[in-house]
């Protein structure tokens, strides 16, 4: 058993041994990045056409792939210009100056590089979103954070719907600030219903259910308000497991 040092809140947790992560990770590698269907597009982050259409060329595991991506994107000219840029301005700061401990950093070159990594890998970008440099850091996860999420999805034009999860959202809007990691609350003015609109093109299902973690340290008990969520199709319904629902 071992705790993360960042966040002691989180109490203890098992870790499994080497052996045992063999097979989850083969298991894992024999997996598809995104589903596709003539009605229906499902995505763990962001359904990104251009980063879409580079993972459909992928003929190796994904983690092999990934690697090859990230090769390709060390050897962009504007990436090893920012990479310099950015070590040169961390090295600057000094040692625990990127802790959400510490004061908001004077940094002007690591929202940039982190955005050029973000975006400069397809598989990174429909795996953990769309990020863009920000020019109001803030702290999440325990550290400074140089870069925003995106709500992509507000943009989507691609025509069939797509279901997503990644980015927390909650069924009370008002427990974001108690349960989150620190990152901004995208769907601060989304209607939470039991139905994907017929309108909609995209629909975010995941309501958050690892905040339940927290839930427990503090001594909650069911109904959670993280909850383990699933959309049936084509009925565009939102169902919960029964530990979640309730007010």
């Amino acid at each position: 058993m071992a705790s993360d040092p960042q966040h002691p809140e989180f109490g203890y947790c098992a870790k499994i041994s080497e052996a045992e992560q063999q097979p989850i990770l083969s298991f894992i590698r024999t997996l598809p990045v995104a589903l596709e269907r003539a009605d229906l597009r499902v995505v763990h982050a962001a359904w990104i056409g251009e980063d879409i259409e580079r993972c459909r060329t992928i003929q190796q595991p994904l983690d092999a792939a990934f690697d090859l991506f990230e090769q390709e994107l060390h050897r962009d000219p504007k990436y090893i210009e920012l990479k310099t840029l950015h070590d040169h301005e961390v090295h600057w700061l000094g040692a625990g100056a990127l802790s959400d401990k510490a004061p908001k950093p004077n940094a002007t070159a690591i929202g940039p590089y982190d955005e050029f990594v973000q975006m400069g890998n397809a598989i990174r970008v429909i795996t953990s979103g769309v990020e863009r440099a920000t020019q109001s850091p803030f702290t999440a996860s325990g550290k400074w954070r140089f870069t925003d999420r995106v709500a992509w999805w507000r943009e989507y034009a691609g025509g069939i719907p797509v279901l997503f999860g990644h980015y927390w959202r909650w069924w009370d809007p008002s427990i974001h600030h108690l349960l989150s990691k620190g990152e901004t609350h995208l769907f601060a003015e989304d209607p939470v219903g039991p139905y994907m609109a017929a309108h909609h093109l995209t629909c975010c299902i995941d309501f958050s259910v690892g905040a339940r973690f927290k839930e427990r340290h503090r001594q909650k008990t069911a109904p959670f308000h993280g909850r383990l969520a699933a959309m049936r199709w084509p009925e565009r319904e939102i169902v919960y497991d029964t530990e979640g629902v309730g007010s």
